[in-house]
């Protein structure tokens, strides 16, 4: 076990070196995962943000998306599909920094699971017409979205980015 916390255990928030060798990170959590609170993952990236020497510089290279309604790692009544492959691969080879990226709430599986296999594919974007019944924007933490008072709610043009509340 010991040997293997170094791969599972996030206590260390000192990602100097994985951001000196070029890396690029994005994190996201499900606000709802009844498995690992979503508090967790905003506790280290406030810690690894406070390493790095505040938001600006950590900005530069690792970004977290924290999705509302959604369970551990995918469904939920949130939008649990994103595209995350084109966001990082984005960032990585054109230097875009994804600041928001689309959650798909899916109402049916986009490709039907491999026999035998115990977890689902992961869905190909763009994604099938009707797998799918809204789009929302989740925005890069600590920024959050909120309905804008018109329009479509399952439309991401409804929605605009706000200040994450802080309870006092």
């Amino acid at each position: 076990l010991a040997v293997m916390e170094r791969l599972y255990n996030v206590q260390n928030p000192d990602l100097r070196r994985f951001k000196a060798a070029g890396g690029k990170l994005i994190s996201y959590h499900g606000w709802n995962d009844n498995n690992i609170p979503g508090g967790a993952m905003v506790d280290y990236y406030e810690m690894a943000t406070r390493a790095m020497g505040g938001e600006k510089p950590t900005r530069e290279f690792y970004r977290l998306f924290m999705l509302p309604a959604v369970n551990h790692c995918q469904y939920g009544l949130g939008g649990g599909e994103v595209d995350w492959i084109t966001a990082l691969e984005d960032w990585v080879e054109k230097g875009i920094a994804p600041d928001s990226v689309l959650a798909h709430h899916m109402v049916t599986e986009p490709y039907p699971p491999i026999p035998g296999e115990r977890w689902p594919q992961m869905a190909r974007h763009p994604l099938p017409p009707g797998s799918f019944d809204r789009v929302r924007p989740v925005f890069a933490f600590p920024d959050v979205a909120v309905y804008s008072g018109k329009g479509d709610t399952a439309l991401p043009s409804s929605w605009v980015k706000a200040k994450r509340p802080v309870a006092k």
